[in-house]
């Protein structure tokens, strides 16, 4: 159509009818931010370190001064140590560690430069060292504990990155070595003691992480007799 002699092209855009004046902005709007974006996509550039003998030791990118993406650690001899992923120049993402060997040593979990979510560490026999969670940055919930031949060495829960309720721990042939409860991190309350036998062998009570009032000890046969008596510390 004609309109004061000017054609005014009508294009369709999203369901709008645009003229041509209009229509133009958005292309160049549109190339303009597929420019920047390419821009700073070459802006990311990959980055080497080496050990003093010229040996690799890490690759990946980095944006600027920010590590970005996954980077790949390397021990002296050039086998692998690490794999780490980054956001920012954060960690962020999923991590694993390795031993010398190739072994796996730890599998981890990060969150713009805090651990979080489940983490689980390996001897270097592949059994497993412990497991647990993170809640940002730091221990949170049940964690587990193991000796290398991968009878459990202690279990509890931790709460702000500090142990609290229950906790059992073992000898390394499975039979109970004693529990009890913290608080705060400290031990509170009842505790239980065992010989290498799994035989209650001490009986005691803590208060703010310090004993506490009547302990006992139990004779071979079963009998309990007056320890120690504590003073409660106010």
């Amino acid at each position: 159509m004609y309109i004061e002699n000017r054609i005014i092209y009508q294009q369709i855009l999203c369901g709008k009818v645009l003229s041509s004046p209009y229509l133009f902005k958005v292309i160049f709007s549109l190339f303009a931010l597929i420019f920047l974006l390419s821009i700073r996509c070459d802006a990311q550039e990959i980055k080497k370190l080496f050990y003093e003998n010229g040996k690799l030791k890490a690759v990946g990118k980095a944006l600027g001064e920010q590590r970005t993406g996954q980077w790949r650690f390397y021990y002296p001899d050039g086998t692998l140590s690490a794999i780490e992923q980054y956001k920012a120049g954060f960690l962020d993402g999923k991590v694993a560690y390795f031993y010398p060997g190739g072994i796996k040593k730890a599998v981890e979990n990060w969150n713009e430069g805090l651990q979080e979510d489940s983490t689980v560490n390996y001897f270097e026999n592949g059994q497993v060292k412990s497991k647990g969670c993170f809640d940002r940055g730091v221990y949170e919930g049940l964690w587990l504990f193991y000796y290398e031949n991968g009878q459990l060495k202690r279990k509890g829960s931790y709460k702000g990155g500090l142990p609290e309720d229950l906790w059992e721990f073992y000898h390394e042939d499975g039979t109970i070595m004693q529990k009890g409860s913290f608080k705060n991190g400290m031990e509170e309350g009842a505790w239980l003691f065992y010989d290498a036998q799994g035989r209650l062998e001490f009986e005691g009570s803590y208060r703010d992480g310090k004993k506490a009032g009547i302990w006992y000890k139990y004779t071979k046969k079963g009998k309990r007799k007056v320890w120690e008596n504590y003073e409660v510390q106010i």
